[in-house]
Order: C-alpha cells, then sequence, then structure tokens
C-alpha cells in the first residue's frame, strides 16, 4: 500500500520519564519491534516517518535510522506515536488511508489518535496546517483499538498482546541462525517464545512466553526469563519476569528483575534485584521529577534510564524511578527516586568521567559514543540534576 504513515511525538513525551529523556516514544519496545518497526513489518509497502519537535533527538535516532522523505502523490496516514495498534488495525487503516476521498479523524475510545488526509502536503508544518482549516463537518470520523501509553509503565500491560503481534508477522519464531543448547527449555504453553538472529540461550534457561530475544542477545545459564523482552544484544541472567530490557544492557548475574523497564547501556551488578510488590498490597506511588504520582497498578518495579549503572547487590525498592547516566549503590535498600547524572547521594557525577565510561562501555561492543549523543546527554545533564 502506497501511502505516506508519520508517527508524531506530541507535547506529553516528558512524562514518560526516564525514557524520553534520551529516546522517542517511537522507540519503544513492547515486542519484539519498537513501535516505529512494528509499522515497517506490518505495512512493508508504505512510507513510514517519525518526527518529534525535540530536535536533538531527531538528530540523534536520525543517526542510525533513514529520516525519510514524504512522497507528495501518496495520502497520507498521522498517527501518534504513542499510539500502540495491532497488525490488523494497522493494515486496515492503511485501507481507509487508499480509498479516503476527504479527511478523517481517527479516534480510540473517544480520544483524538490521528487523523487521514488524501492528498500529502508539502512539508510537515502544511501538515498541521492542513489538519488545523478542516471544519468539523468536512471530515469522516474512523474508530479503532488503539492501546496509549501515557506512563512509561503502561508499557508492561501490552508485553504479552505485542508478542503475540510480532508471532504473527514473523517469517520464523525462531531464527535459524540462533544457537540454543540442547539443554534449554522453550515452553510455548501460555504464548509464542520468539528467538532472533545469531541470539544464544545458555544451558539448563528456560524460556516461558510469551516471551521475546533479541538478536545476538545471550540469556545465560540456568537464567528464567517469563513474558518479557530482552531486546537486541542484552546479556541476560538470574529471573525476568514482566519486564522490558531496550537493548545493550546486561543483566548476567544472578537476582530478579520485574515489572521493570532497563533502558540502552544499562549494567545492572551481580545480585541486583528488584521489589515489584509493596508489603502492604497498596497501589504502587513512584516519586517522578513533578511529584509522586498513583500508579494504580499492584505490580511495579524499577524503571532505569540509558546509560545507568547499579554496583553488586543493590536492592531496589518498588517503584523506583532511576534517570540517564547516574550510578545506583547503597548499603541498605537504594533510594526510591534518582534523578540524572548522580554519583551517589549528594555527589554529581564529573561529566568528563561519565562520558568516558560511556564511551569505554560502547566501544566494548563495536560503537562509540557520537558528538550528537553528548550534546543529547549534555542537554539531560543541565535539565535533570
Amino acid at each position: 500500500m502506497g501511502i505516506n504513515i508519520i508517527l508524531i511525538e506530541d507535547d506529553a513525551i516528558e512524562e514518560l520519564y526516564p525514557f524520553a529523556l534520551t529516546c522517542n516514544s517511537w522507540q519503544i519496545r513492547a515486542g519484539r519491534h519498537t513501535i516505529h518497526e512494528r509499522w515497517g513489518h506490518a505495512l512493508p509497502d508504505a512510507n513510514v516517518v517519525v518526527h518529534t519537535h525535540r530536535t536533538l533527538h531527531q538528530q540523534l535516532y536520525g543517526e542510525d535510522v533513514a529520516a525519510g522523505v514524504l512522497n507528495r502523490s501518496a495520502p497520507l496516514l498521522v498517527l501518534l506515536s504513542t499510539a500502540v495498534l495491532s497488525p490488523g488495525h494497522m493494515k486496515g487503516l492503511a485501507e481507509r488511508t487508499t480509498s479516503a476521498v476527504r479527511p478523517c479523524v481517527i479516534n480510540s475510545a473517544d480520544v483524538t489518535i490521528g487523523a487521514i488526509l488524501p492528498t500529502t502536503p508539502e512539508s510537515l508544518d502544511d501538515v498541521i496546517a492542513a489538519l488545523d482549516t478542516v471544519a468539523a463537518e468536512d471530515v469522516d470520523l474512523v474508530s479503532v483499538t488503539a492501546r496509549q501509553v501515557r506512563r512509561l509503565w503502561d508499557v508492561l500491560d501490552m508485553i504479552d498482546e505485542a508478542i503475540a503481534w510480532d508471532a504473527e508477522l514473523s517469517v520464523s519464531r525462531v531464527s535459524p541462525t540462533a544457537v540454543i543448547h540442547p539443554s534449554a527449555i522453550i515452553d510455548e504453553s501460555k504464548g509464542a517464545v520468539l528467538i532472533d538472529d545469531l541470539a544464544v540461550i545458555g544451558p539448563m534457561a528456560v524460556l516461558q512466553g510469551p516471551c521475546s530475544i533479541g538478536a545476538h542477545a545471550v540469556v545465560k545459564p540456568h537464567a528464567h526469563i517469563t513474558h518479557s523482552v530482552i531486546g537486541p544484544y542484552c546479556k541476560v541472567g538470574g529471573e525476568v519476569s514482566v519486564s522490558i530490557f531496550q537493548s545493550y544492557s546486561n543483566k548476567q548475574h544472578y537476582g530478579f528483575v520485574g515489572h521493570s523497564i532497563i533502558g540502552q547501556w544499562v549494567n545492572l551488578g551481580a545480585g541486583t534485584t528488584t521489589s515489584n510488590l509493596k508489603n502492604t498490597y497498596h497501589d504502587v506511588r513512584p516519586i517522578m521529577p513533578w511529584g509522586r504520582e498513583t500508579s494504580g497498578r499492584l505490580f511495579l518495579g524499577s524503571m532505569i534510564g540509558d546509560f545507568t549503572r547499579t554496583a553488586i547487590g543493590t536492592m531496589l525498592p518498588t517503584g523506583g524511578i532511576y534517570g540517564v547516566c547516574s550510578h545506583i549503590m547503597s548499603e541498605g535498600l537504594a533510594p526510591s527516586s534518582v534523578r540524572s547524572f548522580v554519583w551517589q547521594a549528594g555527589v554529581v557525577y564529573d561529566r568528563n568521567r561519565a562520558f568516558d565510561t560511556c564511551d569505554t562501555m560502547m566501544q566494548r561492543r563495536g560503537h562509540a559514543l557520537s558528538d550528537r549523543h553528548r550534546e543529547l546527554l549534555d542537554n539531560v545533564r543541565e535539565r535533570d540534576v
């Protein structure tokens, strides 16, 4: 279907803390694929582009992913990048876009999440102008079922469904190049287990679906992974339940991680364990930069930003919120909330030392901390300490 699709990040992106400090909302990895990737896999003939008002984030994402150019001769589908749809609804919207003769407004649960334009304007500014000038009586209403990410922990509720969607889009659940030890247990009695290219599953590891293991990821011997997403190039051991590791992050040793979202380039020291249930069995109330929130969740572990590390034996409390490029260590229970670039309580992480550590970590995986990445991290350091 030769259509244009623009995934747009709105102003509420800041509420996806700490993920939003360094990443775009379309990079959220609910299953095997990020939100952006899933659109490409569901609609391979579509021209899918992304846009955010945050220039540094857009530029950094563009270093690895082509920004894309709009095809003026094709119709346009515009969607919030925090809306997560099934492949069936994606294809249905694409068909509606192809056949549209006048503008459409797309609603999900009475909330507007996008629009359809029969023709594509010259630029994104023209797209916004076109949407603003269309009168209500001149549009059709399209209703879809979409899951919306308003807070980062909302993604935890999408893991099982997203893995099922990605299994639907996959030619093969287990890549022929994956290396799986004969003693490993793959249990699909409750959902699909997806294992990508060149992933390694160690001896006596247990993978219970729904579960997704990304390309080049390593699941250590005796690990137990269930209802979780292990992103590309991650190394994971111990027990992981209802959690998401974005990419290039390590939890190689014993310890439990549950109902947590771990960013990129994170290292969890041996024995790091998250609490995901309060002793009182009350709702978890995480401390965000703007104050304490009621999550409405009984189970919630830790949200950990990019480049943050924990010391050995770290005990993370229920609903822990940790920013970017910090070092979490404590003799007892760790603090419930730590902002970015914190070395330890009351001590700011020296910029040059922090960047040197980030660069060293990336070089171990064949990458380097680019000037643009440094600029973005500098921006975080100025705003979130």
